[in-house]
């Protein structure tokens, strides 16, 4: 069996004020999980009649996980949201390009629901009738073959799909509490995004202070609580939950907590304390290192732009890549890859960790000979860190090369994008002095009916029969479309 390739397309969502009824044909992507077979699909609009893409109130807040496992993608897009000019360019993005820069996917506005048919199974449409949450899940479900297949991952994928940002994992028990600090404080003032994570384990599982283990929250803010007397400094974290409960939280600063106006106090005044089961927490920095393990840290560029190059069919030897500086630059160099979560089942059964590509940096002279190096990187496919960044150390004027080393599998479709990210568009030529910023040789072709092992999968389909996927393709649905970042071959 020839494996086909789960394509992660970037995202672009059109103006839900401006409707254009259409069928979503692309059926083969709409599986649903088995224990969900009996559970139908609705239309927003009967779901939440007076739903709105935005709802009301801040979007940050319209995150409301259900029965699937992502709170890496909810968490991960609510620290996006954070910023609303940043989370619109989700929405709205006139680019339309095709090698791991914005595309077009489009779903169409029906969720799978409850058997009572008035709530979804999966995330939740907002209080507020927001409805961008389960659509943007519903994008991120329909590109990785089904919601099943989205249960589990890091904060980073979110963050790469909506925004290209790369990430940088930290250890919270490598970390000082000054180092804590001020990685967190100066993330926040950057306006990077941030997620923290507890202990590996179950969501089902308790951790310290009642915290659901294997979570991921959105780091909100850092924050310094100063005594009335002005002599005691408290440095205190906040982090929201997907779930959008507390889950009977029991950290020292809990929402019911005595200690936010003890003694005349003004604590809670300080952090605008709200007082309610809403996913929001705080904890001071002792609490902090002891609830979570991992700290995540994406560098979102505010107004940079995308350059790359297009890379299919690897022979699997050395690349090189070259571009030209006409004035001194800030700029982030990293790679997309195809991640296993982008395979058919089945298709990729060897490590991740096995697959590698090198990433060096160099400046040349006229003739090509290397006049300093500035980075190595190393990076797999599991985990996408391996990133060049010369923003602290930006590069002079100048011609400089790019050199990818790639390790394969045999499993591996071997393309990759090399992508430069800076305030504006730099040219990235190969060594024969050609652009590529196109694809297109492999399509999106998601047949699990190939893969004789999977047959049971493949009867996931929700529309069991020709006469149901008939009917379905009649139906008026709304046209929704997203932008994401994640690499992808159309």
């Amino acid at each position: 069996m020839k494996c086909k390739l789960l394509l992660a397309l970037k995202l672009q969502l059109c103006n839900f004020n401006v409707i254009q009824l259409f069928s979503d044909s692309n059926k083969v992507q709409e599986k649903i999980m088995l224990e969900y077979l009996k559970n139908t699909w609705s239309r927003i609009s009967k779901i939440t009649p007076w739903a709105t893409m935005f709802g009301s109130q801040d979007s940050s807040n319209d995150i409301d996980q259900g029965d699937v496992g992502d709170c890496y993608f909810l968490g991960g897009a609510a620290s996006v949201a954070e910023d609303d000019q940043r989370f619109k360019q989700i929405f709205v993005n006139e680019l339309n390009n095709k090698a791991g820069i914005p595309t077009i996917i489009t779903v169409d506005d029906y969720l799978p629901v409850t058997t009572s048919g008035t709530k979804s199974i999966f995330a939740q449409i907002g209080k507020d009738g927001s409805m961008w949450v389960s659509l943007l899940e519903k994008a991120w479900a329909k590109l990785n073959g089904n919601y099943e297949r989205i249960g589990g991952g890091f904060g980073q994928e979110p963050v790469s799909f909506l925004t290209n940002s790369p990430s940088r994992f930290y250890k919270v028990a490598g970390l000082s509490l000054d180092a804590l600090w001020n990685l967190v404080d100066d993330s926040d003032t950057n306006e990077f995004l941030m997620t923290v994570s507890t202990a590996p384990g179950s969501d089902k599982d308790k951790c310290i202070f009642n915290l659901p283990c294997g979570h991921l929250f959105t780091l909100l803010d850092a924050q310094n609580l100063i005594s009335k007397n002005g002599t005691k400094v408290i440095r205190m974290y906040k982090f929201r939950n997907p779930w959008k409960k507390d889950n009977s939280f029991t950290g020292n600063w809990k929402d019911s907590s005595p200690i936010w106006n003890a003694n005349g106090e003004t604590y809670d005044k300080q952090v605008n304390l709200t007082i309610a089961d809403d996913g929001i927490m705080w904890v001071e920095e002792s609490e902090f290192v002891k609830a979570f393990n991992q700290l995540e840290v994406s560098h979102y560029q505010k107004n940079w732009e995308f350059s790359w190059y297009n890379k299919e069919d690897d022979n699997g030897q050395k690349a090189l890549y070259y571009f030209k500086l006409d004035k001194t630059t800030q700029l982030i160099i990293k790679l997309d890859i195809y991640s296993s979560r982008m395979y058919a089942f089945n298709c990729k059964t060897l490590g991740d960790d096995d697959t590698s590509l090198d990433l060096r940096l160099v400046s040349i002279d006229s003739a090509g000979k290397i006049l300093n190096q500035f980075s190595y990187k190393s990076l797999s496919s599991m985990d996408s860190f391996g990133w060049i960044n010369q923003t602290e150390n930006p590069l002079k004027p100048g011609q400089y090369r790019v050199e990818v080393t790639p390790t394969w599998l045999q499993s591996d479709v071997k393309d990759y994008t090399v992508v430069i990210h800076a305030p504006y568009k730099i040219q990235l030529t190969d060594s024969k002095g050609k652009t590529n910023q196109v694809g297109g040789s492999h399509d999106l072709d998601y047949k699990l009916s190939e893969n004789k092992a999977n047959t049971q999968k493949a009867k996931s389909n929700l529309f069991q029969t020709k006469k149901e996927a008939t009917e379905h393709k009649r139906r008026d649905n709304s046209n929704i479309s997203f932008v994401n970042y994640s690499k992808h071959k159309e």
